[in-house]
């Protein structure tokens, strides 16, 4: 009977290190959404915003404005310059760090089309609601 334990055991380790071992893969690899990556360059094209009362859409008034995110986690967002790298915490949320990964900031993001919405998750969040919006640069 030890040896069947012990059989037993062997797999459940090696299951849950091939387990472990996809995760941190994807947590580095460009994520799809129907069919668009999250990987590549963002324009900002407004925000959804609350002064109290239901949100509502502001138009971005500089074109200029974008976020860059690299397979291998750098990015670059011209409006948040201390963040350098991000990962995917899970399905829904994108954490960014700084170089020095001191700071850092959750956002639930989702991409509808060529549309990405990132509203802030924490630690800094908005009490009535924010997002900011993109659109995917081809």
């Amino acid at each position: 009977m030890k040896p069947l334990t012990r059989i037993f055991t062997a797999m459940l380790i090696t299951i849950a290190v091939m387990t472990s071992c996809q995760k941190d893969k994807l947590k580095t690899t460009g994520v799809s959404v129907n069919n668009t990556s999250l990987t590549g360059r963002w324009r900002v094209t407004g925000q959804m915003i609350s002064s109290g009362g239901p949100m509502y859409w502001v138009p971005a008034t500089n074109n200029n404005e974008f976020l860059q995110l690299m397979e291998n986690g750098a990015m670059t967002w011209t409006s948040t310059p201390d963040y350098t790298m991000y990962m995917l915490k899970d399905s829904t949320t994108l954490t960014m760090t700084n170089a020095a990964n001191t700071k850092y900031e959750n956002y639930i993001y989702k991409i509808k089309g060529d549309t990405l919405s990132l509203g802030a998750a924490g630690p800094v969040i908005c009490i009535e609601g924010c997002s900011i919006q993109f659109v995917k640069v081809k």
